[in-house]
């Protein structure tokens, strides 16, 4: 794997756990990062849940299945692709969406980088067997 994608990928792993653990311990503050100043906890919560779990993910795939980057990265794109929508439709100001705009453009600058690599591609007609690359 080359060094920029795995760095990267560290960064986006961390940057999510990070957005993640902001909204569970101070929810006003990441919302108004978010872009959708909120005082409703709860739904702030959710978001941060599903950053810390998208976090996690990022960091079991680099970690044990890399290739999987190449499907999962490009997937991760609709994420804030989506956080734009619901900022257009509920936040405050336009402004809110540059965050995500910038999630996008990163997101979608490593996933070329990741589908590019020929470290993370199997071979042509090539299925791995199951627990081939863990032993099991």
């Amino acid at each position: 794997m080359r060094p920029f994608l795995r760095a990267a990928t560290v960064v986006v792993g961390l940057g999510l756990l990070g957005f993640g653990v902001q909204a569970l311990v101070a929810p006003a503050a990441a919302s108004a990062a978010f872009g959708i100043p909120s005082q409703d906890a709860a739904w702030v919560a959710i978001a941060g849940l599903r950053d810390v779990g998208l976090g996690a993910m990022t960091f079991a795939l680099l970690v044990w299945q890399p290739r999987g980057l190449r499907v999962f990265l490009p997937a991760m794109v609709l994420v804030p692709l989506g956080d734009i929508l619901i900022v257009l439709r509920w936040g405050e100001s336009v402004m809110g969406i540059a965050p995500h705009l910038l999630g996008v453009a990163a997101l979608g600058a490593i996933s070329f980088v990741a589908w590019r690599d020929p470290a993370l591609r199997s071979g042509e007609g090539e299925t791995p067997s199951a627990g081939a690359e863990t032993g099991i």
